[in-house]
């Protein structure tokens, strides 16, 4: 008589996938694709694009899913539409996610700040003009607020400025300014400017003299 042990690990489970992004028609640039699911056991990811794979192994654990992000180089589709899928897998069982279509943007926009001018000096109520290559998001950040955070201008616009006189008011004194274009796959141009703000301001006359003029 022989006798032989064998040590079984049973897996009846399979992968549940439970969420994925981006979504059907988004706007992407390849910087956020992630997937997240259900298992205990995993073995691999795998996302799929176009005619080509890639593993994704940078996963995290969050209680009883697991989250999974991927950066992918879509150049080549440039301005095409791209069909994308996760596949996950416990060794034993597979599971695909569903085909999702997106739409491919890797171009950054072009941002050309007119107004305010670079060391400056403006009445209370600063003026804006500013081109952008397409529609974009457009913010502007003091730096020298007490508390500086990103503010709003438009939120779909390709010019600020033009069409109609925009201005913003600032406090008195210094300022430096990021603008910020974001466009709808996340890719961004910055521009910086600095001017200073004053209650008087100095301006000439047509007989040529100055004359103080309060804002």
């Amino acid at each position: 008589t022989k006798k032989e042990n064998r040590l079984l690990f049973i897996d009846s489970k399979k992968p549940r996938i439970s969420k994925m992004s981006p979504r059907r028609n988004s706007v992407v640039n390849g910087s956020d694709f992630y997937v997240k699911f259900r298992e205990d056991n995993l073995n691999k990811v795998i996302i799929y694009y176009g005619n080509k794979s890639t593993s994704v192994t940078n996963c995290v654990k969050d209680r009883k899913y697991t989250i999974c992000h991927a950066s992918l180089n879509l150049t080549e589709y440039e301005s095409k539409y791209l069909e994308y899928w996760f596949e996950v897998s416990d060794g034993t069982n597979n599971v695909k996610s569903k085909k999702v279509r997106v739409f491919v943007d890797t171009i950054s926009p072009e941002l050309i700040v007119y107004l305010p001018e670079d060391n400056r000096t403006y009445g209370l109520k600063v003026p804006f003009n500013i081109a952008i290559s397409e529609e974009v998001k457009l913010e502007y950040y003091d730096n020298l607020e007490s508390r500086p955070r990103w503010r709003k201008l438009c939120r779909r616009c390709d010019e600020y400025g033009f069409e109609k006189e925009k201005t913003k008011r600032f406090k008195r004194g210094s300022h430096n300014v990021l603008i910020r274009a974001t466009d709808k796959s996340g890719n961004l141009d910055i521009s910086e400017t600095s001017f200073r703000v004053e209650y008087w301001l100095i301006l000439p006359t047509k007989s040529g003299k100055q004359c103080l003029y309060k804002n």
